[in-house]
């Protein structure tokens, strides 16, 4: 097993911004808080992420792994601008038949039997990589962002308990309980879900929370 943890980011702006400097390549070493790190660009989207985390973590064998990016928020109360969550569990949109309200889930599992914990239920996935006293959060783990304000009370209809939404986070969710392996899922939220104009956004408060807290990770006890 490597010693090191991995940093899996989305997109080469995030993990600029995370960390202040240009990144070189898909992949980088890090130190962060005087611990090192490896850091690993897992591109957008649930596919990209399920694909790119399990090979990592196939080759690497990390004590743990981390998936740190930006979302979108259903709730500003619970969830407000520039603020960082890290959700207890990732709930799965999209697979089955229809969309919005006229969406139904397949009559079977999405994954087959004992592959993943008993906790999970194939479109929820337990995280299992946070500190003990973690408050119980949802995100949901969408194909494609929210398009518009009603698109995402729609969304948030039909998943009440989640208070954002993501791309890649059912995919990394579902390649560490897969490989057995730690995974925390820091999230920063730039912006309203379904808000489109940039303008509104908080993109470089929600990184620096993210920063934040993923120092706080480092520091904690692996699970």
């Amino acid at each position: 097993m490597n010693p090191v943890p991995l940093v899996f980011v989305p997109t080469r702006q995030e993990a600029e911004g995370l960390l202040g400097h240009s990144m070189v390549g898909h992949e980088e070493s890090v130190t962060i808080a005087g611990r090192e790190t490896h850091w690993v660009l897992c591109g957008l989207g649930v596919a990209s992420a399920a694909a790119l985390c399990s090979t990592w973590m196939q080759r690497v064998h990390p004590p743990r792994a981390a998936l740190v990016g930006l979302a979108g928020s259903y709730d500003l109360g619970r969830a407000p601008l520039g603020s960082v969550i890290r959700p207890t569990q990732v709930l799965c949109a999209g697979i089955g038949v229809g969309e919005d309200r006229e969406f139904q889930p397949l009559p079977f599992p999405l994954i087959p039997e004992g592959l993943v914990g008993p906790h999970d239920q194939g479109d929820t996935l337990v995280i299992h990589g946070n500190a003990t006293g973690e408050t119980p959060t949802s995100l949901l783990s969408v194909t494609s962002a929210a398009s518009s304000p009603s698109h995402a009370a729609r969304r948030q209809e039909r998943c009440p308990e989640a208070i954002a939404e993501a791309m890649e986070d059912y995919g990394a969710a579902l390649a560490a309980a897969i490989q057995g392996i730690p995974l925390a899922i820091i999230r920063g939220i730039s912006n309203r879900a379904g808000d489109r104009d940039h303008r509104q956004w908080q993109t470089h408060p929600a990184l620096r929370a993210c920063r934040k807290e993923l120092e706080r990770w480092l520091s904690e006890p692996v699970p």
